[in-house]
Formats: structure tokens, C-alpha cells, sequence
């Protein structure tokens, strides 16, 4: 065999190699399966509509899906409206119990670049509650809600939100960004967490991945902390800044002393670290 045929050879069997390698990674996150959905090959979100409901008071809201994406959108109508859409769907339910509402909705595996499942919310603007969304594969986005509380867990997919009050979030794989919040706690193993502007307390936490704050006004003491990735804050108030780093460059122009009463301790492996 000569030389050229057998690089030819070399290389038509590493790319087969490689697309065996991304379809069963693809398949094991529930991105791929072998059913009739194989044709749809844009990702296009689902249009089909397969349940809705309505309801005039709501306390607490629960949502459960192993893969979609989840949008929370202003009520126009002052109802909590709930719509799932899904070309593949295995389960769902849509439940009011002791005034809370309860979504699930779980999806058979789709083929690559099938169509991404939805669950839309349609929640009071002045909604000041509880909203706890638990997600294997999919995105979280949500309008401005002033004063909810959100808890969120995400394993792959991204986060983002307008303006809330408090944030618990969880994500493995999935940036979260975030245009206005007042306590925040985020721990995000691969992943960006970006927030423009916190106005009382943080909690962050990131293994690979940066973390950047345009303005954070503390009023207690806070905690930023990542494996990889830099930090920046671009306006603090004053805060006594305490810094850990082993590699990477460390400035902080902050006009707080020791005898702040308030501090915000921060924590980088390797990245740098910036402050005002």
C-alpha cells in the first residue's frame, strides 16, 4: 500500500471515529435518538402545542423537564398560564395543588438537531413568590420580575434573566447572565456567570469560567470564587476586597480599609483578578 492511500486511509477512519465519538455523546445527553424525528436537522423549536391551562392565583411555581427550554413571559391577562409544546412528547402534567403549580414534562429522546421542546410560562409582572425550575438539557429565560425568588438547576443549558429580587442557581454546563438581582447565589462548574448589577449580597462560584459584575452595591458580606477563569468587577462600593490568587495578576481599586465592616473575599486558581 503507498504512502498517499494509506494517510487517505488514516483520515477517512479518524473523521469516521470522531462522528461516532459525537453521536454517542449526543445520544447519552438525550440530544439524539434513532426515531422518526431523524429528518429535522435545524434544531428549530417546536411549534406544536400540546396542552395549556389557566389559572387566576398561583403561590409557589414548580418546574420539572428532562429537556427544554423554559421561558418565563409577563401575564397580560393577570392569569398564570402555562403552555407546553413538544413534537416528542413521553409525559407531561400541569397541576395546581394547594395553590402551587406544578409542570413536568419529560421527552423521548430526539434525534441531532431535532425539535427543542418548550414550556412556557405567563406570569403577573408583580409575581413575588417562589419559582423552582429543575432542568437536564435546556435553557432558562425569563422577563423582569422584581420581586420573585428563583432556584434553579440546570445540568447543560444557559440561564438568563432580567431583573429579580433572589437567586439560587445551579448549573453544570450553561452560562448564567443576569441584568439585575439583589442576593445572588450561583455555583457554575463550565460556564460564565455576568451580572450587571447586584444590590445586596453574593455568593459565586465557578470551576472553568469567568465571572464579571458591572456594579455591586454590598450590603453584607460576599464570596466570589473560580477554579479557572478571571474575575472583574467594574464599581464596588466600599468594601474591604480580600484577595487569593496562585497565578495570575492581582489590582483592586477600592478606597475600603481593614476596618470595613463589610468585606468580599475572592478566590482564583489561575486567571486574574480586577476590581473597580
Amino acid at each position: 500500500m503507498n504512502k498517499a492511500l494509506t494517510i487517505v486511509l488514516i483520515i477517512i477512519l479518524s473523521l469516521i471515529a470522531i462522528g461516532i465519538g459525537t453521536f454517542a455523546f449526543l445520544f447519552s445527553i438525550g440530544k439524539i435518538s434513532l426515531n422518526n424525528n431523524w429528518y429535522n436537522i435545524f434544531n428549530r423549536e417546536s411549534t406544536t402545542l400540546i396542552e395549556s391551562k389557566s389559572y387566576d392565583k398561583v403561590e409557589d411555581i414548580y418546574v420539572k423537564s428532562n429537556t427544554a427550554d423554559v421561558y418565563i413571559k409577563h401575564a397580560t391577562d393577570n392569569k398564570f398560564t402555562v403552555e407546553i409544546y413538544s413534537d416528542n412528547e413521553k409525559s407531561h402534567s400541569i397541576d395546581l395543588s394547594s395553590n402551587d403549580l406544578k409542570v413536568e414534562l419529560e421527552e423521548n429522546n430526539h434525534f441531532l438537531f431535532g425539535k427543542q421542546p418548550r414550556i412556557i410560562l405567563y406570569v403577573p409582572s408583580e409575581f413575588e413568590n417562589k419559582i423552582d425550575i429543575v432542568n437536564r438539557t435546556g435553557d432558562i429565560n425569563s422577563e423582569s420580575y422584581e420581586k420573585a425568588k428563583f432556584k434553579i438547576d440546570v445540568t447543560t443549558g444557559d440561564t438568563e434573566i432580567d431583573k429579580i429580587d433572589v437567586a439560587d442557581i445551579k448549573t453544570t454546563t450553561g452560562d448564567i447572565r443576569i441584568n439585575t438581582i439583589n442576593t445572588i447565589q450561583a455555583v457554575c462548574t463550565t460556564g460564565d456567570i455576568r451580572v450587571g448589577n447586584i444590590n445586596y449580597s453574593l455568593d459565586l462560584k465557578t470551576t472553568t469560567g469567568d465571572i464579571r459584575i458591572e456594579t455591586a452595591d454590598l450590603k453584607e458580606s460576599g464570596n466570589i470564587q473560580t477554579t479557572t477563569g478571571d474575575v472583574k468587577i467594574n464599581t464596588l462600593n466600599e468594601v474591604y476586597v480580600e484577595t487569593e490568587s496562585k497565578t495570575g495578576d492581582v489590582r483592586v481599586n477600592n478606597k475600603a480599609d481593614r476596618m470595613s465592616e463589610l468585606s468580599l473575599h475572592i478566590k482564583v486558581t489561575t486567571g486574574d483578578i480586577k476590581v473597580g
